[in-house]
């Protein structure tokens, strides 16, 4: 058998080794993501990114409006997260605050362009993959 049959065998059965292995869920959580919540009188969205280096920064954006008037806040938060099995544990900062505040939530389930999270109270929240 020469060389030059074998090495593209190795080439094309090495490209196929990958094929149905699953991505880890750390992997699948890297990148920018966005959330909205509407309710009858207050808009929150969130716009978060994961890092590698296990630090996520967000901004968030409320708009709540009652009695007539409307006000609205932008807010930069900080901090880490981490995955262990299914349960995401978030470490977060105000840009204003020092005070760190640490929130824990299920994967309920993952896709590329989307995750959905429960948390400790039991409030679903669908996350969608922000294309760059």
């Amino acid at each position: 058998m020469s060389v030059r049959f074998i090495l593209p065998v190795l080439l094309i059965l090495s490209g196929c080794q990958t094929v149905g292995v699953d991505v880890p869920l750390t992997s699948k959580l890297l990148g920018v993501w966005t959330m909205t919540y509407d309710g009858s009188n207050l808009r929150t969205t969130q716009v978060c990114e994961f890092f590698e280096n296990a630090q996520r920064t967000c901004i968030v954006e409320e708009a709540s409006f009652s009695a007539g008037f409307g006000e609205a806040h932008r807010n930069k938060i900080t901090g880490t997260w981490r995955l262990e099995g299914e349960m995401l544990t978030v470490t977060e900062t105000l840009n204003f605050s020092s005070v760190e505040h640490q929130v824990q939530f299920k994967v309920k389930s993952t896709t590329a362009n989307q995750f959905v999270l429960v948390s400790e109270r039991g409030d679903v929240t669908t996350w969608h993959r922000v294309e760059r």
